[in-house]
């Protein structure tokens, strides 16, 4: 079995600094592989990405386990968190009923950063991609999609989802067509 540590990610064109912040961090499984069972303890370390340093004081505020990279995202399992004794790793309780790929969808607060930390969710566009491809076109903006749905938040499946992507494409597009006289 794999544990895939896991918003979707898109790359827009504005005007603009980059935002930085939520990208100096990663989560990064234990262990890569995880067996089938009850009660299995699954845990990630949180590191800041610049000094290598684990991270310890985060608060973790939303997860799922489900098996989305194996095309079952409907087959989900309770997360429970439990105590670590290692710096800077976060560790949950969960029943992995079946064999295959599970993926750990995570968001987390870091102290001192004013973004939300998603892990990367979406396995068909990574979001480390994405950051990059911005950082090739001249003027971009990185905005990373606050949601555990990973390819699917670009689905009409969460509410919050289509409204954070409708909300941002349109100032995106006011921007770029100042308010749409550009168009005209």
């Amino acid at each position: 079995m794999v544990l895939v540590p896991g918003g979707l990610g898109m790359a827009v064109a504005m005007t603009g600094a980059a935002l930085a912040g939520a990208n100096d961090y990663v989560f990064e499984p234990v262990k890569a592989e995880v067996k089938k069972g009850d009660d299995v303890i699954v845990s990630v370390r949180l590191k800041h990405k610049v000094t290598g340093k684990s991270v310890s004081d985060a608060v973790i505020v939303q997860t799922r386990i489900d098996m989305s990279p194996d095309a079952m995202g409907e087959m989900a399992s309770p997360l429970t968190p439990v105590a670590s004794n290692e710096p800077g790793v976060y560790s949950f309780k969960t029943d992995l009923s079946m064999q295959g790929r599970w993926l750990l969808s995570i968001a987390a607060k870091v102290q001192g950063e004013p973004e939300t930390l998603y892990a990367p969710s979406d396995l068909y566009n990574p979001t480390a991609e994405a950051a990059e491809d911005a950082k090739a076109i001249p003027g971009a903006r990185y905005v990373v999609i606050p949601s555990l749905q990973g390819h699917f938040a670009a689905s009409p499946a969460k509410a919050a989802d289509v409204e954070f992507m409708n909300r941002t494409i349109t100032e995106f597009l006011e921007n770029i067509t100042e308010g749409g006289s550009k168009l005209k």
